[in-house]
């Protein structure tokens, strides 16, 4: 890892904080180029009709799209459900994706008594999760550890409000405040306070959703993305070709 570090004409850190990592690491620092992952914003965008309530799950779903492993955190998120349930009876939780950690999960959800309220999808592919988050009146981000994370842009282009972890460069994508709330990563009831915050602001979800959008479009476009690896290339290869 360090030889190639010392080596590579250019390197890029999809976040400060992975920037950091790769400084640690050994890397130079004139070598190291900061760009963003980047999101879809054509396909992630806000609910064409104004309205994306989904039947099934109600107004005050919470979705995350997370990878079912210990560390992704979905265990806290899964506990602060249940500690909110009392204050909002109608709280749902759908959570997207697969991993060694479901049935682990499915028992947790049992244990806590909200089994009948928490909704595992499964993989489903990401043509078909827009929807899922216009449903949403939160996204979740809960990681314990995350280099960028892809969801909380995704949720932000749809004009959901992201209540995300400190880990990792989440902190860099949810300006917290403004499109969403940060809160310690591991700590259940510091993530059901923001989420119970949030769910019982309507209007705060709405503008933070708005500036989210605002936000994405901004910093995590692909088309974005794209441009500034293009141009990275095309100075590495004018370096090459001297």
């Amino acid at each position: 890892l360090r030889w190639t570090l010392r080596h590579a004409s250019a390197l890029t850190a999809i976040t400060e904080d992975c920037r950091q990592h790769a400084l640690r690491a050994g890397a130079p620092e004139r070598c190291i180029r900061l760009i963003f992952n980047g999101t879809d914003l054509r396909r992630f965008s806000p609910s064409p009709n104004g309205t994306g309530v989904d039947p099934r799950f109600g107004p005050q779903m919470i979705f995350a799209c997370r990878q079912l492993f210990p560390r992704k955190g979905i265990r806290f998120l899964v506990e602060a459900v249940a500690r909110l349930k009392p204050r909002f009876p109608a709280l749902k939780l759908v959570l997207a994706g697969d991993g060694f950690e479901r049935p682990a999960l499915a028992k947790l959800a049992e244990e806590l008594g909200i089994a009948g309220d928490v909704t595992f999808l499964g993989w489903v592919p990401n043509s078909a999760l827009p929807p899922y988050y216009r449903a949403a009146a939160l996204s979740v981000v809960p990681s314990l550890e995350e280099g960028f994370g892809i969801p909380a842009a995704e949720a932000m282009g749809c004009e959901v409000a992201v209540v995300a972890s400190d880990a990792g460069g989440l902190p860099e994508v949810v300006e917290h405040g403004v499109t969403g709330l940060i809160v310690p990563r591991g700590d259940t009831p510091a993530l059901a306070e923001a989420i119970g915050s949030l769910l019982a602001d309507p209007e705060r979800r709405r503008s933070m959703g708005i500036a989210g959008r605002e936000r994405a479009l901004r910093l995590f476009d692909w088309d974005r993305t794209a441009e500034q690896f293009e141009q990275l290339y095309l100075e590495v290869g004018a370096k090459v070709s001297r």
